[in-house]
C-alpha cells in the first residue's frame, strides 16, 4: 500500500522544484546585475520573440507535407430516371424508375501526390533555414550592440575617473588660492575644466543607458530596465597564420545563409516545375456503383478519361521554368553582394587595426611623459596652469581613444564575421594590415 503523503509535504517540494527551476536564469521580467556576452546570447536565443515566429512557420510547414500526401476524396452520386407524375398506365416505381447510386474516385496521374510532397519539404527546408538565418542575424545584433554597450561603459568608467582624479586637482588649487598662492583667474580655469569633465560625464552616462537598451532590444527582452553592468570580455588578438582573402571570400559563399536559402528556393521552384509537369497530366475518374433498371439490380462501373486536347497546364509550366531563371540570377546578384559586403566589412577593420597601431606605436607613451612633466613642473611652480589642463586633457583623449579604437576594431571583426557567416573566424595578421591587398 503506498504511503500517505501530507500536503505540507507537496508543497515544500513544489517550492523547492520552483527555486530550482528559477535560480539557474533570471525571470521573465528582470535581467541579472552583470550580463556577460553568452547571458545576453542566451536570453537572445531563448525568447526572441523573431525567433519563436520563425519556430512556429517551420512547424506550421509540417501540415502542409501532411495535406499534400493526402488522396483526392471520393465523391458519392445519386440520381433517378424515368420519373412521371401523369400517363396511362399509371408509374410503377420499382419497375419503371431507373436509380443510380454511385461513388467517383479521382486516380491521380503523374505523381501529383508525391510532387506535393516534394514541394512541401523543399518549402519547410527554406523555412528552416530562414528560421536559422533569423537566429543568425539576432545573434550577430546582440553581438555588435553588447560590445558597442561594453564600449560606452568602459569610456563612462574612464570619464568618471578623470573627473575623480582632477577633483583632487581642484581641491589644492583651492587651498592654494586661500592662502593667497594663486591668483582667482587660476581658480576658475580649474573649475571651468572641472564643469567640462562633469558635462562629458553626464553624456556618457546617457551613451552608456542608450547602449544597454539598445542591447536590451537587440535580445528581444521585453523591458526597458538598464540598470546592469557588462562583464568585461577578452578582445579577439590578430595573430598570423589564419585565413587568407580568397579563403574568407570562398567561406562567404558557402556559409552566408542567404545564399544558402536562394539555393533552397531554386530547389523549391524546380520542384514546383516537377509538379506542374504532373498536373499537366489529366487524372482519371473511377467510378463504381448501383443501378436499378426494369426492377432488376446491377452494378455500375466506369471510367472518365479527359481528353487532352487544350489545356496542358502549359502556362504554368513555363512560367516555374522562368521563376527557376529569375531566381538563378537573383543568386549570383546576392554572391555579388556578399563579396562586397565582405570586402567593406575587411577594409573597415584595416582601417581600425592602423588606428589601434599608430596610437600604441608611441602616442601613448607620449601623452603620459607630457602629462608627467606639465604635473612636475607645475608643482615646482615652473610651469604654466594652461600648459597642465592642455596636458591632462590630451592624455585624457588619447586614452579615450586608445579604447575606443580596441573596441571598435572587437566591433569590425564581430561584423566582418557576420559578413563571411563564420564566427571566431581567424584572419592572417598580413591581410589585416593590408599587405596581402597590396600584392
Amino acid at each position: 500500500m503506498g504511503r500517505f503523503v501530507p500536503l505540507q509535504e507537496i508543497v515544500f517540494l513544489f517550492a523547492i522544484s520552483f527555486l530550482a527551476s528559477t535560480s539557474a536564469y533570471p525571470a521573465a521580467d528582470t535581467l541579472p546585475d552583470e550580463v556577460a556576452l553568452e547571458t545576453a546570447l542566451r536570453i537572445a536565443r531563448e525568447g526572441h520573440p523573431s525567433l519563436l515566429v520563425a519556430e512556429r512557420s517551420v512547424s506550421g510547414s509540417r501540415h502542409l507535407i501532411d495535406q499534400g500526401a493526402l488522396r483526392r476524396n471520393p465523391s458519392f452520386s445519386f440520381q433517378m430516371e424515368n420519373v412521371r407524375f401523369t400517363g396511362d398506365p399509371s408509374l410503377d416505381f420499382s419497375d419503371d424508375v431507373d436509380i443510380f447510386a454511385y461513388v467517383t474516385q479521382p486516380l491521380e496521374r503523374g505523381g501529383k501526390r508525391s510532387g506535393r510532397v516534394e514541394v512541401g519539404k523543399r518549402r519547410q527546408q527554406v523555412l528552416e533555414l530562414r528560421r536559422v538565418q533569423t537566429e543568425w542575424m539576432i545573434r550577430q545584433e546582440v553581438r555588435v550592440a553588447f560590445w558597442k554597450a561594453l564600449l560606452a561603459q568602459k569610456e563612462l568608467a574612464m570619464i568618471r575617473e578623470n573627473t575623480q582624479l582632477f577633483g583632487s586637482v581642484v581641491e589644492y588649487h583651492k587651498s592654494l588660492f586661500q592662502e593667497g598662492v594663486i591668483p582667482e583667474a587660476d581658480l576658475v580655469r580649474i573649475q571651468l575644466e572641472q564643469g567640462r569633465l562633469e558635462l562629458m560625464e553626464e553624456a556618457a552616462a546617457g551613451d552608456a543607458r542608450t547602449a544597454r537598451l539598445e542591447l536590451t532590444a537587440a535580445m528581444g527582452f521585453e523591458t526597458g530596465d538598464a540598470d546592469f553592468l557588462l562583464v568585461d570580455e577578452p578582445l579577439s588578438k590578430v595573430e598570423g597564420g589564419g585565413a587568407s582573402l580568397e579563403e574568407i571570400r570562398q567561406l562567404a559563399r558557402v556559409k552566408r545563409l542567404e545564399i544558402q536559402v536562394a539555393r533552397a528556393e531554386i530547389e523549391v521552384i524546380r520542384a514546383e516545375v516537377e509538379l506542374e509537369k504532373a498536373n499537366g497530366r489529366q487524372d482519371w475518374d473511377l467510378i463504381l456503383g448501383y443501378k436499378r433498371t426494369g426492377g432488376f439490380d446491377t452494378l455500375l462501373g466506369g471510367i472518365s478519361i479527359p481528353l487532352p486536347l487544350f489545356d496542358k497546364n502549359q502556362g504554368n509550366i513555363a512560367f516555374r521554368i522562368s521563376e527557376v531563371d529569375r531566381v538563378e540570377a537573383m543568386q549570383r546578384q546576392r554572391a555579388v553582394t556578399v563579396d562586397a559586403e565582405v570586402l567593406a566589412a575587411l577594409s573597415r577593420v584595416q582601417r581600425r587595426y592602423r588606428t589601434l597601431v599608430k596610437l600604441e606605436s608611441g602616442m601613448l607613451d607620449q601623452a603620459e611623459e607630457s602629462w608627467s612633466i606639465a604635473r612636475a613642473a607645475y608643482a615646482e611652480g615652473a610651469g604654466d596652469l594652461l600648459r597642465l589642463i592642455d596636458a591632462q586633457r590630451s592624455r585624457n583623449d588619447i586614452l579615450l581613444l586608445h579604447n575606443r579604437a580596441e573596441l571598435e576594431l572587437q566591433i569590425e571583426r564581430v561584423k566582418l564575421e557576420a559578413s563571411v557567416g563564420v564566427e571566431n573566424l581567424q584572419i592572417g595578421l598580413e591581410l589585416v594590415k593590408g599587405e596581402e591587398l597590396k600584392d
